[in-house]
């Protein structure tokens, strides 16, 4: 499987359910996670809380579509990776927390001309950086932003050209971490199929690579585990989900493991898709398109793994989520009539 096949798998799922003004949620507070309680030896049902509207702002930005998941910093600035029909290219953005500034970030030629080769991060200072893949052909690039939307400097990874990448997230004084597998081709050898999790610096030389997991691609050549690895970063830490889906990953810029904590049941069919780290707390955005509302999400203890609550969305809404923030609490983009707003909800 190729990234090109496999991103735009992705791609096309994770379109469909962030497109904002095509999306109609509704919350219900019927359906049920089974999450740890403390001290119990036997999982105990957490019935989800549906969050309530806190204020809602209407936006003169045109309503737009974007792939994958929204990203936001530490100011509450969102951003995305929009494509709008009939467009066949992405356009990067950010929107500010008031909805009210908007910053487009011009790409290289070579990005324009192969528009969904890419990958995002945005790292709490909100300079962006973006992943630009071509697998099979030459080492992943790294281009990173300042906060006016210039580039500042373009990096080759010391990488495995044809390694399939899934995620990374990028700190903005030089440190990524990298997420991705060996493709199923016997020249891998013992690493066909496996995981490949790596540290690079600022110059895009290799610090270190982990252990791989015993999840990866199977010889069906489908994911053992969860179909997305989230990876956000925290301070000097960078935070992922394990290939399994089982475990959120604590790791340093040298590649050191700091905590490894398990993660809770959820409900039956849901998929990680969003990861958010936020002083704390650790906030995963999961879909189910087998469940109403589709979306849900977990809000954990960062340093512990104790799970504080499980959240749907406000019924109001008819988007997702785009930012959260341990003090200022939820912020979603909603559409509907051809208009956009944001919905905050508090933290509860």
């Amino acid at each position: 499987m190729s990234f090109r096949t496999q991103l735009r798998s992705r791609v096309f799922c994770l379109a469909a359910i962030a497109i904002p003004f095509t999306l109609f949620v509704r919350a219900d507070g019927r359906c049920q996670s089974i999450l740890p309680g403390p001290g119990d030896s036997v999982p105990a049902p957490m019935i989800p809380q549906p969050l309530q509207v806190f204020s809602q702002v209407p936006l003169s930005t045109p309503p737009f579509g974007y792939l994958r998941t929204a990203q936001c910093d530490d100011s509450g600035t969102m951003f995305f990776a929009a494509s709008t029909p009939p467009r066949t290219g992405v356009t990067y953005l950010s929107l500010s927390a008031d909805g009210q500034r908007q910053t487009v970030y011009p790409m290289p030629k070579y990005v324009d001309e192969n528009p969904w080769n890419t990958l995002f991060s945005v790292p709490p200072d909100g300079k962006l950086q973006v992943l630009f893949v071509l697998p099979g052909q030459q080492p992943p690039r790294w281009i990173s932003f300042d906060k006016d939307g210039k580039i500042t400097r373009v990096v080759t990874l010391s990488a495995p050209s044809d390694i399939d990448v899934r995620s990374f997230a990028a700190t903005s004084d030089g440190s990524l971490l990298l997420l991705g597998f060996y493709p199923l081709t016997k020249a891998h050898g013992k690493d066909e199929g496996n995981t490949y999790t790596a540290i690079f610096n600022r110059n895009g030389d290799l610090v270190t690579r982990l252990t791989p997991e015993d999840a990866g691609i199977q010889p069906n050549g489908q994911f053992a585990g969860s179909p997305e690895e989230p990876a956000a970063v925290e301070g000097d830490q960078f935070f992922s989900i394990s290939s399994s889906g089982k475990s959120l990953e604590v790791i340093a810029t040298d590649g050191s493991v700091v905590r490894r904590l398990p993660l809770p049941a959820v409900r039956p069919g849901d998929q990680l898709v969003g990861l958010n780290i936020s002083g704390n707390l650790a906030l995963m955005t999961y879909m189910n398109f087998k469940a109403t509302p589709r979306s849900s999400y977990l809000l954990l203890n960062a340093a512990t793994g104790e799970p504080y609550r499980f959240f749907l969305p406000p019924a109001a809404v008819q988007g997702s989520l785009t930012c959260f923030d341990s003090s200022r609490g939820f912020t979603f983009l909603s559409g509907g009539n051809g208009h956009l707003s944001l919905i905050q909800s508090a933290l509860p």
